[in-house]
Order: structure tokens, then sequence, then C-alpha cells
């Protein structure tokens, strides 16, 4: 769209110290080795365990932890000197060691600096700077892979330094405890059922009838019981076992040729992306001795309700700590409980959701959906000081689904009409356009081509990349971009922060 990129500054690469730990170290260390060499490290395993959202009227303190700068939010908002934006990009290595407050030596003289500045600054509504802990916020809408790129995290950041097995070849208890694995047992045949239930009542929706007469009435009886019952009274004996024919019977109905079509419509009812998967492997899925392998418990689809967390440590840098949150509209009225503790927001958006509507209502277009709440964040007053990253994830699915799917009727007017709607680059690149064209009203933007500067506004900048989240290798190669360009926004904030502070003594 005739975007003016300009060449990126000697900071802006990706600058990774080459240390590595030793091979196989196993994550229940905060120092063991990460499967990338040593960027991931860690820090805590948290088992994506929940916890409670709802962390409503804490503070919010702008300043160095260890020395108890505070700085009113206020002040820096009334502050024209305060930008995040600033064209001066610090290496990150040198930050890293070169922010060290002149008072993190002793902890115990924290409450001096802190009686000093505040007879100058307010301390209503403060938010603190952490130069060491940064919390990134990942958002988004229903369904565009969060909790799989989460999980696919997961495994890059706590697994084997060097990974000589397939990800179907790992143990799952490597990542997750025997309970855990449990629960996703229910899930993931949990998730067969319901894509069944949906796939089912979409032929009846579509008019279109079972190929194979012997499995109508079954089908017909199956989704009866799933509308009645539920799952587990409809997959599983009194003895609690599996029932042997539930398995032959998805099996049966996946390779009929009326399913088959109806499934080519698939953009008309909702069903899971990853039906398919689930459907392939339902006899290993439905055999009592079942235990998911890794890749099931990344293919399957759980609703996130609360928060996940994901903690690890970039060497001796700083800790991170990834926040999943989730994205249905019920969910969405938690995520302000978490906006005070974001130093970085991370907002994903699927590139395969052009044709599908929200599960919520049926006819609210996704990609609408996804660009209205994105528009909603970052411009939105409390985040401008906040670096976004948005990633445009399912680049995979888009690929296959372009094949059948139009592509421009989903836009009216707005995709252009020089580009080809069955090229998988042209259409990434419309998407990718509007957000641009969105952040660069106030932000400027770092593509992997360079840097999109801002016509007008200060705010912190945005970083844009393309990934799948099943591809664990491009999870890992687009989070070392995230982290480092994380950490640099963040050092760089907390600088002007001291910087500022120090003028106005």
């Amino acid at each position: 769209m005739g975007i003016q990129v300009s060449a990126l500054s000697a900071n802006d690469g990706v600058a990774f110290s080459k240390t590595k730990s030793p091979p196989n170290s196993h994550p229940s260390s905060p120092l063991s080795s990460s499967p990338n060499g040593a960027l991931f490290i860690p820090q805590v395993n948290t088992n994506s365990k929940k916890t409670n959202p709802n962390t409503t009227n804490s503070p919010v303190m702008l300043g160095n932890a260890k020395s108890g700068i505070m700085i009113s939010s206020n002040d820096l908002n009334s502050n024209p000197s305060f930008n995040s934006n600033n064209s001066s990009m610090y290496g990150s290595n040198n930050c890293a060691s070169s922010l060290n407050s002149p008072n993190s030596t002793n902890n115990n003289s924290s409450q001096q600096p802190r009686r000093r500045y505040s007879s100058q600054l307010s301390t209503n509504g403060l938010k603190m700077i952490d130069p060491e802990n940064i919390t990134m916020l990942m958002l988004g809408a229903g369904e565009v892979g969060k909790s799989t790129l989460f999980r696919q995290l997961k495994f890059v950041c706590e697994g084997p330094a060097v990974k000589t097995q397939s990800i179907n070849e790992m143990d799952p208890t490597y990542y997750y405890s025997q309970g855990e694995i449990d629960d996703y047992k229910e899930v993931v045949r949990e998730n067969v059922m319901q894509n069944v239930r949906w796939l089912l009542e979409g032929c009846e929706d579509l008019g279109i009838q079972i190929a194979r007469e012997d499995l109508r009435a079954r089908a017909q009886d199956l989704v009866s019981k799933l509308s009645e019952q539920s799952i587990q009274h409809v997959i599983f004996t009194p003895e609690n076992e599996i029932k042997s024919e539930i398995g032959q019977l998805v099996e049966d109905l996946w390779k009929d040729e009326g399913i088959q079509q109806a499934y080519e419509r698939k953009s008309e009812f909702h069903i899971f992306e990853t039906a398919p998967y689930f459907f392939e492997n339902v006899k290993r899925i439905f055999d009592n001795n079942y235990t998911p392998i890794l890749k099931d418990i990344l293919m399957m689809r759980e609703k996130t309700i609360g928060i996940q967390e994901l903690k690890y440590r970039v060497e001796d840098r700083c800790n991170m700590c990834l926040t999943d949150m989730g994205g249905q509209r019920l969910e969405r009225k938690k995520w302000i409980h978490q906006f005070n503790s974001a130093d970085v927001i991370v907002f994903v958006v699927s590139l395969s959701e052009f044709n599908l509507t929200c599960y919520e209502d049926g006819e609210t277009p996704r990609h609408k959906e996804s660009f209205d709440i994105f528009q909603d964040l970052i411009h939105n007053p409390h985040f401008h000081k906040i670096p976004f990253v948005v990633l445009f994830n399912k680049l995979d699915l888009l690929e296959s689904k372009l094949a059948s799917s139009s592509f421009s009727s989903h836009f009216k007017d707005e995709f252009p009409p020089e580009k080809d709607e069955k090229n998988v680059n042209d259409c990434v690149q419309f998407l990718q356009d509007k957000y641009v064209n969105a952040a660069l009203k106030t932000r400027s933007v770092h593509v992997p081509s360079g840097i999109i500067p801002t016509t007008s506004g200060e705010d912190a900048p945005v970083l844009i990349r393309v990934l799948s989240a099943m591809d664990e290798e491009n999870v890992s190669s687009v989070f070392k971009d995230v982290t480092e360009f994380a950490i640099r926004e963040h050092h760089q904030r907390y600088l002007t922060c001291l910087i500022n502070n120090c003028s106005q003594k």
C-alpha cells in the first residue's frame, strides 16, 4: 500500500548471548538451560495454573522497585518530555547492566528515597517500573490461538536444551503433572464429541444427508444423546469403560461422503479448526488405555477461564512473565483487572478467521471483531506508553483455506483489485496493512523489513510478526524477536523515567 519503511537501526536487530547451559537440564531448576540454547530459561514451572484475575485497586506506580523511586502516572501523562517512542534505541545487553539503581545494594534504604520524592509527586494511582521484571499481557478475541501459542511457548521455554525427539514422541509428564494429563484426556475426548455434534447439526441445517443409510439412525441417536446427556455419560459405560462403538461410529461418520460435503461448508456453522486432526486419531483417543501426546494437548481447544502465567528468565538480563487471558466476550470483562500490571501488550489475530463469525452471536465477522478490539486497545489513553506486539497467527490454516474459500468477498471493497485473493502473501499483507495503518496514527511500527515511522503522536511502538502456533521452530524464532523488543522498550521507558525524575530534583 505504499507504506514507507525506514532501515532498521543497529539496535533494532536481535542480539542474543550465545552462552549455552549443559544440555538436557530439567526445567525444575531456575538455572536450567533453554531449548534454544540460552535465551529462554524457565524461572517457575507454573504448569499453566489458573489464578484469580480480580486484582483491582492495586497501586499504580512508576519507578524503580529497589530504589523506591515513585513517579505519579498523572505527572507523566502531562509531561511532554516523557516519550517511550524515542528514536534513540539502546542496546538491550547494555541496558540490562547499566540500569541498576545506585540504591539497589541497600535493601533497607528504600523508605528514604520514597519519603524524599513523596513531597514532590502524588502517591495516588502509581505504577512501578521494575527493570528486572517484565509482564507481557496476551490478549485477543476468542479462538485466535492464544492458548495454543501459550502451550507451544511452554514447550519452548521448559523443554530440554537439545531435543532428540519429535513432539509426538516426548513424554507429556516432562511438562505436566499426571493430574493435568488426566484432565486433558477428558478435554480431548470432549473436543471430539463436540465437533461430531456440531458437524451432524450442520448437516441438518444445510439439508445435507449422510450418504450411508446404516449410519443415519445411529447418528441421529448420537445427537439426541449429546443434547440430553453429558458427554462423559454418552461415551462411558457404568463400569467407567469407553463404549467401544463410539470410536468406530465417529470414524465411520468422518469417512462418509455426506459428512465431507458438510465439512467443506464449515464456515456456515461452528466447528473447531482442529476437528480433522481429532477425527483422524479417534481410534487412539477412544482406547481405554489412551494417554494424550503433546500434539493432542497442543491441538485441543479449551476455553480459557481466568488467567494462565508462564514465567521464564532471559539469561542474566531479566525475568519475563507471559499472561494469557480468555478472549470470549464474557472473559474480556476481566481484562481490565490486569491492565495495570502490563508492561507490553501482545495482541493475537487469526489469519484464518476471514470467513468465520463469532460463536457468541453467529453473525459478527470474527475479523471485524478482532480489528475493533485492537483499535479500542491501541488508542486507549491508558496504554499510550505501553508497547504493543501484534502476532498474526494460523498462517498454515490460511494457506489451506485459500484453495477453497473466497477471501476478498469477506472484505467488501477493501481488498485491492490488483491483489490476488488466492495468494497467501497478498492476503497476509492486506490484513497486516489494516493493523499497521490503524497503529500509525500514534505509533511507529516495526515490521521485519524495517521501521515505519508515525506521522503524528508519540505513543510507544508496535512490533508486527506472522507465525503459526503449531510450528515450534517458528514460534521460538518469533518470540526471540518479541522478547528482545519487549526488553528494549521496557528498559527505554525505565531509563526515560529516571532521566525525567533526575531533572525534577
